[in-house]
């Protein structure tokens, strides 16, 4: 059955290829076949707007419908006419659409730059949706086999039709099967098969966006489904370690998505995806590899090719558009460059983006059509793109991870607002909460045994900057809002004239359920008849209990670091002037948030410097000095108490780390004792700095960590000091053997808890670079220039002579040889760039060999010298044509930067420097060794086991430094902890390499019977007497651990028969008559072979 659908496909793509190759025959099939010709009239009749291709095809459609034959002269003719901005000689178009034409752009290359193939044009005329959706149907239907054979699970399938993934229509159709936690079929491993004119083929696919992955795809021809199923089994293990690999990268780039995600405000957030929802919507925009999602400059930014089309920032946005309007305000507008003229308009509000949406539309389907640059970015960032496709992802972090766990409450209340049914129907309360207003009526009377009306509270007791919930009718919740203007006469609908108010309102987070609610009714609650009611603070847990987190996936919290100082107040001033004082701070905050500062939340500030350089920052702003002398200092007043609160939890800060742990320990006992548990727990309280973290906790700051600032290694006899501090590994990149130098698992912690030194350091330095290039990040420059390379491309050297591109390796590096020679040379990014750094001018190079080697030591300087020429060229375009807009308050940010350029800043890092950042402002980071007793200790650390000493460390008293084989300085800093765990049953403490025993201390873990609320041991009394036995015959290192009596599917049969018998008889060297004496000890009996727990049912 599945040969009969792919001989089918294959028929279609037949047609389909001789149609889209010979002009000829496809006006003849046009003129012959028009079942189709209703459904296009149908689907592009323009009925409000203009749309190029769209009307094109309508116009096609409706000369066939009146009889009249297609060829390519009448096509071009309509397209003249399309262009002349009247098509009356061939149809009357409505008057807004007529309106829409004339208006419609003038462009230099005109309408139909990229559809100048007849066959894009007539493809709806050959290939229905009819045909489309059978055709899908049977792709999906082989999918699904696939999957089955293959017993895939957590897969997706990503089908293209012969629409083709752009809708233009193609000649073959395709399947990819990616796993579902990849971010699009751009960004995984596929399993891929495609039918076309040849029949069926495929194989392994890579990703578009896998830029720097070395892999061929498989395209594979196959005689028969049986045949390409066959084959996806032999390959699906390759397939499930590729995309394994992949996952880190996902893993990264979704870092940094949540990252950028939480420097730009909740709402303009929210407001950004609404807009691009709604381009997808309107422009039928899929995910392909022209479309760029970028997070550069801690922004939000959706590229066409290169040009930006919408970006925000913080809560402002930029916007492309092809209007050059003085509606626009001019002074903040960049002009891109090229033979198309369009313009970004920068900073501007969420209201504005809304107002100009139409144009925003039409210049975004501009520049897609235009269809530059269809080559995949390496700044584009797979999390971010996966969010814009997937709403599902996207939840996760809007409403879920994102904005779920707090609002900080800064001295702002919340209420209920309830706009009911009577007044407000489903279409009304949707257009006020487009138009950002809520409303009660004037005359809304009090609640209960309050004096104070309702609509008092309204006007007079909501604060700008209060939050509230508003509900429809008191039943369904709509949405959460801040309150942002005054009270004031409706203007919505008219509705003053019948005594309403209204107050604008910021939107915040909308629910993630509809249902309505059914608990206990309150004032507060969206089930009773209030409009509206305060929140009391005394309150606010059970709101966010009942109401906040299951309808909005939110909490209100009081800022702790507010009522902090409020407590710090009131130790030595009068309850009046700490109202005041707390008063001012809200309002400099206010202050500090209108004139535009980016920090603005006092409260967030917790540290003496960072709030030194924002109240000198304050200082220069003329509404802050007017402000503080016509109130009598009152503000300088406060910031000084802020400053004096701040300096008091100096001290206290460091000794608030409660949790003070050794910098090396080994857990040590018999198995099944805790070891692995307890070093999951020790470590979570290490980077928490938390003494009472719960398990189940730990457990996830485990996992959040691992692979970061925690590591687990294990320990056996062949690992070595290659391993764990440095050595050579070949490079099975290279064709001839070679080798690189690698850094061992340690030594990466090592530098990772170094750099954290160093971020902080700079921090506190504030060293700003003014140079030329800071526009440009030359990293990402030379990304680009490797991507514009190609392998076998030649360039000329100064003498004369001819060298090539031979190869390039995921290090950044490229490999040049000469033209007829046999070795190929490396071009590394880091030394180029230090080399540019240098000679940024070409022809101040005077003597090659001499200059060059001079700037970066030795080195091929003929093939560095063509590669700083042609970079240097490069680099010349690129400023040009990239749009580069730098936010100058931006600091680096450190999070996404490699090791290797880690590696460089540090060996510039001075000791003096490092001990100058205090052990305790920096993130602390563990490295655990499994089975630390199973290898050679002096071979795994050899001359480095000196330095993991506490005294001996980057902040003992004495810090020591050794040399690398490479020649690089090393010291262990000491923010980086060692954990440990061995077996006592392999090996006793007193074995131990003595280098080690002085070094670590040693906690004892050995079987603890008794039960606690987070651990239950079954059956204790057998494991007692099985113990007791074992302590007396053997010693405590070969005891049985209490975790094998643990858990929710223990069984004693089970464990007696699979855990302890084992063991015992490893123990005691396979004697029978032994073990069977040990276990009669706790009464049980084992008999038989394999020994066997004989339960006595008596």
């Amino acid at each position: 059955m599945s040969n009969i659908t792919i001989d089918n496909l294959k028929q279609q793509a037949t047609l389909l290829n001789l149609l889209s190759n010979d002009e000829e025959a496809l006006f003849n099939y046009l003129n012959t076949n028009q079942d189709n010709l209703d459904e296009v009239i149908q689907q592009y009749k323009p009925e409000n707007e203009f749309r190029p291709v769209n009307t094109l095809r309508f116009l096609i459609a409706n000369e066939l419908k009146k009889g009249n034959k297609i060829n390519a002269e009448v096509i071009n003719q309509l397209k003249q006419a399309l262009e002349n901005r009247d098509v009356s000689g061939y149809y009357s178009l409505s008057e807004i659409v007529k309106q829409s034409l004339i208006n419609y752009k003038q462009s230099k290359v005109g309408m139909f730059p990229n559809w100048k193939q007849v066959y894009k044009i007539l493809f709806p005329f050959i290939h229905n949706q009819s045909d489309n959706e059978q055709v899908k149907a049977s792709l999906n239907q082989l999918a699904d086999e696939i999957i089955t054979s293959n017993q895939f699970q957590n897969v997706t399938k990503h089908i293209v039709s012969f629409q083709g993934p752009q809708n233009y229509g193609a000649d073959h159709a395709w399947v990819a099967i990616i796993p579902e936690s990849s971010p699009s079929v751009q960004y995984a491993y596929q399993m891929f098969f495609v039918v076309d004119v040849n029949g069926l083929g495929g194989g392994i696919h890579k990703g578009h966006n896998l830029t720097k992955q070395q892999f061929e795809n498989q395209d594979l021809k196959f005689n028969s489904w049986e045949d390409y199923l066959e084959h996806t089994k032999n390959t699906k293990e390759q397939w499930i370690q590729l995309n394994s690999d992949i996952n880190f990268l996902f893993i990264n780039d979704e870092k940094a998505f949540v990252k950028t995600l939480k420097k730009v405000e909740a709402s303009s957030v929210l407001d950004y995806f609404k807009i691009l929802d709604r381009l997808k919507e309107d422009l039928d925009i899929q995910d392909e590899e022209k479309l760029v999602f970028s997070i550069a400059k801690n922004r939000l930014s959706f590229q066409v090719g290169k040009r930006y089309c919408l970006n925000v920032n913080k809560q402002l946005f930029d916007f492309i558009s092809y209007n050059d309007s003085d509606g626009h305000q001019n002074e903040n507008k960049e002009v891109f460059s090229g033979t198309e003229t369009a313009y970004l308009y920068k900073s501007r509000s969420a209201d504005i983006v809304f107002n100009n949406y139409e144009e925003i539309k039409g210049a975004v389907a501009i520049e897609i059509d235009r269809d530059n640059h269809a080559l995949a970015k390496t700044y584009d960032n797979s999390a971010f793109r996966k969010a814009v496709f997937d709403k599902d992802y996207r939840l996760k972090f809007i409403k879920g991870d994102f904005y779920s766990d707090k609002i900080i409450l800064d001295g702002q209340r919340i209420f209920k607002i309830s706009m009911g049914k009577d007044y407000f129907n489903d279409e009304a309360i949707e257009k006020a909460i487009n138009e950002k207003l809520v409303l009660v009526h004037s005359e809304t009377k009090p609640k209960g045994r309050s004096k104070i009306s309702q609509a008092d509270i309204f006007i007079n007791q909501i604060r700008d900057g209060d939050f509230f919930y508003l509900t429809h009718s008191n039943k369904n919740v709509k949405l959460i809002g801040s309150i942002t203007s005054p009270s004031k006469p409706a203007t919505f609908n008219n509705m003053h004239n019948y005594g309403w108010l209204e107050r604008s309102f910021e939107p915040l987070i909308t629910p993630i359920k509809e249902s309505a609610f059914n608990g206990k009714g309150k004032y507060w609650t969206p089930n009773t008849v209030t409009t509206c009611w305060e929140i009391s603070e005394d309150e606010i847990e059970e709101a966010n209990r009942v109401l906040f987190k299951p309808f909005f996936n939110i909490e209100f919290i009081n800022n702790d670091m507010e009522n902090k100082f409020k407590e710090f107040l009131n130790l030595s001033l009068s309850e009046g002037t700490v109202k005041t004082y707390l008063s001012a701070i809200r309002s400099l905050e206010k202050l500090a948030k209108s004139e535009g500062l980016r920090t603005f939340k006092i409260y967030e500030i917790t540290n003496v410097s960072a709030f030194q350089d924002f109240w000198t920052t304050l200082k220069k702003i003329q509404s802050y000095i007017i402000t503080n002398d016509k109130h009598h200092n009152r503000y300088s007043s406060a910031l000084l108490k802020y400053e004096e609160f701040l300096y008091s939890l100096k001290n206290t800060v460091i000794t608030n780390r409660k949790y003070i742990a050794p910098l090396n320990q080994i857990f040590y006992g018999p198995p099944g004792t805790g070891k692995t548990y307890n070093t999951i727990l020790e470590s979570a309280k290490i980077i928490t700095q938390n003494p009472d973290i719960s398990y189940t906790k730990a457990l996830e700051v485990f996992n959040e960590n691992l692979r970061d600032k925690i590591e687990f290694i294990t320990f056996h006899q062949n690992y070595s000091y290659e391993d764990f501090i440095q050595g050579l590994r070949p490079d099975v990149e290279q064709k001839a053997l070679s080798f690189n130098r690698a850094d061992g698992v340690f030594t990466k912690m090592v530098t990772n808890a170094l750099f954290e030194y160093y971020k902080e350091y700079q921090k506190k330095q504030k060293q700003v670079h003014n140079t030329v290039d800071a526009k440009i990040d030359l990293n990402d420059a030379f990304i680009e220039f490797m991507n514009t390379l190609e392998i076998g491309q030649q360039f000329n050297t100064k003498t004369g002579g001819i060298v090539k591109v031979y190869n390039f390796t995921d290090r950044q590096n490229i490999e040049f040889r000469p033209i007829n020679g046999v070795k190929s040379y490396l071009v590394s990014a880091n030394r180029l760039l230090k080399l540019y750094k240098v000679y940024d001018d070409i022809d101040n190079i005077k003597r090659v060999n001499e200059d060059i080697r001079e700037a970066i030591g030795g080195c091929n300087s003929t093939m560095y010298y063509v590669a700083l020429r042609e970079f240097i060229d490069f680099l010349k375009k690129y400023k040009e044509s990239v749009d580069e807009f730098v936010d100058e308050e931006e600091e680096y940010d450190y999070d996404d930067i490699t090791y290797r350029r880690k590696k460089e800043l540090l060996s510039n890092f001075s000791l003096e420097e490092l001990r100058s950042v205090s052990k305790h402002e920096v993130s602390k980071y563990v490295i655990i060794i499994d089975e630390i007793n199973r290898a050679n200790i002096s071979r795994v650390f050899g001359e480095l086991i000196t330095l993991i000493e506490k005294d001996k460390r980057s902040h003992g008293k004495i810090p020591l430094k050794s040399i690398l084989p490479s020649g690089e300085s090393f010291i262990v800093p000491s923010n980086l902890y060692i954990i440990g765990t061995m077996n006592t049953a392999d090996k006793s403490i007193a074995l131990l390499d003595i280098a080690l025993r002085r070094r670590f201390e040693f906690v004892p873990m050995y079987p603890d019977s008794k039960s606690t609320e987070d651990k239950v041991v079954k059956d204790s009394n057998i494991l007692d007497a099985i113990n007791e036995e074992i302590i007396n015959r053997k010693g405590h290192d070969f005891t049985i651990g209490h975790s094998y009596f643990m858990g929710e599917d223990y069984d004693l049969k089970n464990t007696i028969d699979n855990k302890v018998i084992p063991l015992l008889l490893e123990y005691f060297m396979n004697d029978f008559e032994e073990v069977k004496k040990i276990m009669s000890a706790a009464n049980i009996t084992v008999d038989g072979w394999p020994m066997q727990y004989i339960p006595n049912d008596n």
